[in-house]
């Protein structure tokens, strides 16, 4: 009966066929160990090929190394080639800013994929059940979700890794299990008398699925609908048939708005692309997204309407920032959604002064300037020269004083004499050297210029809307007391230029020719 449940669900979706090699996850637990067995037992009838994989999430100390052992010895009484992994979800949860679940799934199914590739498998059975599709449901509704989250778990998902990544995998994962509630999976492991491990996680409140599998889904089995279970389960299959049209209307509307440009980027034609209903208008843009990075992970709802309304608007000149590098803005009637220039973050250096060093596409240019010698006044006939081209832009971050032959800098933050160079002035002995340029560090503040008191780096970046992911690539110098300027931004207090100041130390910032501009704009688009 069981066995024949789960043909009949193999057969509906058309899940494997004869000669597959099949990579099947397994953690230990009830679920994943019966679906071990149901496909043991069915393999010579399907004539497929099984490959065990054991992922170690590092979160439970010797449960996890138990759970490790009892599911190798499990692959090799069955006689069945196996594979395991580790990885820390905890730190790379807090690196990539996820919640423990998310982190533990991105990892585990980074292994399947690695594993399946390394196997020549092309597909990939995990063991969800009806009450993994109950519960996704439920939980997608409680944290809010567009009708791709309500339509839950596919039984078959047709998945590729990043295409520009080397050897990547493409193939399917598939769910098994997924309309068999795991009352049924646990009586037919009672009645094979199959052994497998608890995971005391499970029982951790703390995680909201959790919660819902222990407290929200028995009381509305016990006060609302015994078949709750069975109900979502027909209603996320339900949904997940209007959310197919709607991926069918995408796939034709598609190339009727968007376009490939010769730089890589997709323009989009906002005649057509504002005649759209809002459901195909939010779809195409999630297709863009999927078109230049891979997937729609980590594309939220909110950034997907705040590109709508950008495009929607008479607004130019805007930059929306999305993850994955992704940039939106619109040019010449119509939008532009391509990749901003990524760096890997500063290295921590020590600046020469005076002196010319370059790292990460931009070159530091250091000088020391002496008011009595008269540098400064030559620097500021340069400067205003440089204005008087449209150098400048407001606040040009000096002033000429009131005494003869002298310059005084009262400089409000960096100033932006191109759109490729910053600079910034300071007191020269006010400075403890060495100077260093370095990026940001947890904890940074500082007491920017004209303000009273510290404020957090953090802090600051918010204030000025600096987008999330481009806050690494700030440069930040710093003296032997702390930071004296976030390049580009705003500089320190404590090292400011003042009427005394006898020494001036000048710091510029240039891009580099090829390395785009400090706009975040690539060169085509300027």
């Amino acid at each position: 009966m069981f066995l024949d449940k789960i043909l009949r669900v193999l057969k509906k979706y058309n899940m494997l066929t004869p000669g597959d090699s099949l990579i099947v996850g397994v953690s230990g637990g009830i679920d994943s160990v019966t679906l071990l067995y149901a496909l043991n037992q069915l393999k010579g009838k399907l004539k497929i090929h099984l490959h065990v994989a054991h992922f170690n999430h590092q979160l439970r100390g010797e449960e996890s190394f138990r759970d490790s052992q009892f599911v190798e010895n499990l692959a090799h009484r069955l006689g069945l080639p196996y594979s395991w992994g580790s990885g820390p979800v905890e730190k790379f949860a807090r690196t990539q800013r996820m919640s423990l679940e998310e982190a533990a799934r991105t990892l585990r199914y980074q292994f399947f994929y690695e594993t399946a590739k390394k196997a020549g498998a092309g597909k990939i059975a995990t063991a969800h059940t009806a009450d993994d599709q109950a519960e996704t449901l439920l939980l997608r509704l409680l944290q809010g979700a567009g009708l791709g989250g309500l339509s839950g778990i596919r039984p078959v998902l047709n998945y590729t890794e990043d295409p520009h990544k080397p050897g990547f995998w493409s193939g399917q994962i598939i769910r098994p299990l997924l309309e068999t509630p795991r009352e049924e999976v646990a009586r037919f492991a009672r009645q094979e008398k199959l052994e497998y491990v608890l995971d005391s996680s499970n029982l951790d409140k703390r995680f909201l699925r959790n919660k819902i599998r222990l407290d929200l889904l028995p009381l509305l089995r016990r006060e609302f609908n015994p078949q709750i279970t069975n109900r979502l389960a027909v209603t996320a299959s339900l949904l997940q048939e209007d959310f197919h049209l709607l991926n069918q209307l995408t796939e034709e509307t598609y190339p009727q708005v968007c376009r490939r440009g010769g730089q890589g980027e997709l323009w989009i034609e906002l005649d057509r692309f504002t005649s759209l209903p809002p459901a195909l208008q939010r779809r195409v843009l999630r297709k863009s997204f999927e078109e230049l990075v891979g997937a729609t992970q980590g594309l939220e709802s909110d950034q997907v309407q705040s590109v709508v309304d950008l495009l929607k608007s008479k607004e130019t000149g805007k930059v929306i920032h999305l993850p994955k590098g992704l940039r939106v803005r619109k040019a010449y009637g119509q939008g532009i959604i391509y990749k901003g220039w990524e760096k890997p973050a500063l290295q921590e250096q020590v600046l020469e002064v005076p002196g010319v060093q370059s790292q990460n596409g931009l070159t530091f240019t250091v000088q020391v300037l002496s008011v009595k010698e008269g540098d400064v006044g030559k620097l500021y006939e340069n400067l205003k020269m440089r204005a008087e081209k449209s150098a400048f832009s407001e606040g040009t971050g000096f002033w000429l004083g009131a005494r003869k032959n002298r310059a005084q800098f009262a400089s409000e933050g960096a100033s932006k004499l191109q759109i490729r160079e910053v600079l910034a002035f300071f007191d020269y002995d006010k400075l403890r050297f060495p100077l260093r340029i370095r990026k940001r560090k947890p904890g940074d503040r500082f007491q920017p210029l004209g303000m009273k008191g510290q404020k957090k780096l953090q802090d600051l970046f918010v204030d000025l809307k600096v987008p999330r992911e481009k806050r690494d690539l700030v440069p930040i110098l710093q003296d032997e007391e702390g930071i004296i300027w976030v390049i580009g931004y705003r500089q320190a207090e404590r090292v400011k230029v003042e009427a005394e100041t006898q020494k001036i130390l000048v710091c510029t910032a240039t891009l580099n020719q090829q390395e785009g501009n400090f706009n975040d704009l690539p060169q085509s688009f300027r």
